[in-house]
């Protein structure tokens, strides 16, 4: 079943990773670039702070749920940005929803020090 008209109310950027090189010193440079835009709704599940090696860091798990047909081509390693200020979450799954491929659950990690 699609989302509901006015449940996905936010749009997201996916963006994906490219690499290329320092034409110079030959290091490897990190770009990132739009792969598809998309109308998400968004639900945070958790977020916390917690202490690693005497530093404190936080992070929000959201799960961002969206059309098959926009999200089909997703991946983990992908990002998201949204909303403004811009806000940058990491994708780590993509499940199908178990309704006939309708829709596409990104569930995503955001924060200093997202593991």
């Amino acid at each position: 079943m699609p989302l509901a008209a006015g449940r996905a109310s936010t749009l997201i950027e996916i963006q994906v990773s490219t690499e290329t090189r320092d034409p110079i010193s030959n290091e490897p440079i990190q770009t990132w670039e739009r792969f598809c835009q998309a109308w998400v709704s968004v639900d945070v599940r958790r977020g916390g702070e917690y202490f690693e090696t005497g530093s404190r860091y936080s992070q929000t798990i959201q799960v961002l749920k969206g059309d098959w047909m926009e999200l089909k081509d997703v991946t983990p390693g992908m990002r998201v940005v949204m909303g403004i200020p811009e806000r940058v979450l990491d994708i780590k799954t993509v499940l199908p929803e178990n309704d006939l491929r309708t829709q596409v659950r990104l569930e995503c990690v955001a924060g200093e020090g997202a593991r």
